[in-house]
């Protein structure tokens, strides 16, 4: 109601805290439970964060999500990936994860620019050189990205997103 009141109409629930194919059903259904808009953003979980840097895929419990709950996209809630960005995955998981999402037809949420851990790689320029940036993408935080990064985005009509409280503790 809040949201609502503030003029937010659809919410994106970036859950990479899916640690399980019970966790990854209760965290639909309580967004379809919710009567709101939104976007549950598959993540993965445990597995794909810990330790950092992580060559671990995002599972293939994706596949069954997307088949199971959204058949459909023109549901009151539907479906992307947020992925890690090779600043906390190797190169070959950043490949695989978009490989999938893209083979299931998913929107990308995609961490880069975040904070300290976005100074081991220029993230955005590792995706240009492998070919992943697009127009199915959102870049979120940007925090740390050079403008040449900023511009990378823009030609590839990829959006960016921010997080304003997370960004401030960055």
């Amino acid at each position: 109601v809040e949201a609502l009141d503030s003029g937010i109409t659809t919410m994106l629930d970036w859950c990479h805290n899916v640690n399980g194919r019970e966790a990854a059903d209760a965290a639909v259904r309580g967004l379809r439970d919710s009567g709101q808009r939104t976007i549950f953003a598959y993540g993965g979980g445990n597995d794909v964060w810990a330790p950092l840097p992580n060559d671990t895929p995002l599972p293939e419990d994706l596949r069954r999500v997307r088949s199971e709950h959204f058949s459909s996209d023109d549901q009151l809630t539907t479906m992307a990936v947020c992925l890690r960005g090779p600043q906390f995955s190797s190169v070959a998981a950043t490949r695989a994860d978009f490989a999938l999402a893209r083979e299931l037809d998913l929107p990308i949420q995609i961490t880069v620019g975040a904070g300290r851990w976005s100074t081991r790689v220029e993230p955005v320029r590792v995706l240009q050189r492998e070919h992943l940036l697009g127009d199915d993408v959102t870049y979120v935080h940007c925090c740390t990205l050079s403008d040449e990064e900023l511009r990378m985005i823009a030609d590839s009509g990829g959006g960016a997103a921010v997080s304003p409280e997370v960004e401030m503790s960055m």
